[in-house]
């Protein structure tokens, strides 16, 4: 299955955008900002890469998604999270999936809500692999 992930222009804060499933499902989504895909602080560059579902591990108690190929990084998944910026960062350049953007902690920064049930229903309408491309 192809996943495309359109993202809104990437911001100095974070990145919002909207994944889709070949099936027109929608789901939003959260990133790190743009640093020129420096390790653990920037999204992925745009681009199309395969990926595959992942069983629990150690670090993500629960399945997920392994993006693979991405140049230069490696672990990049999309899982549950909260926060893409502010003091409760939760990503290290990974995407994560939600319902609505609002400012869960008060820090006046967006965060998603709802990540966790959003990210389980994604992984039952999946097959065990594909490709995303993100623009």
């Amino acid at each position: 299955m192809k996943l495309l992930l359109i993202r809104d222009q990437p911001q100095t804060i974070e990145t919002k955008g909207v994944l889709t499933t070949e099936t027109k499902v929608q789901f939003k989504t959260l990133e790190l900002p743009w640093l020129n895909n420096k390790n653990k602080v920037s999204c992925i560059p745009t681009g199309l890469y395969p990926w595959r579902k992942v069983a629990a591990t150690k670090n993500i108690p629960y399945e997920h998604i392994a993006i693979d190929n991405v140049p230069g990084r490696s672990g990049v998944c999309i899982h549950s999270a909260n926060y893409a910026a502010g003091k409760k960062v939760q990503l290290k350049g990974c995407i994560t999936v939600g319902e609505q953007y609002t400012d869960i902690d008060g820090d006046k920064i967006d965060d998603i809500t709802s990540s966790r049930p959003t990210c389980d229903k994604l992984m039952l309408m999946l097959p065990d692999s594909g490709t995303i491309e993100i623009k």
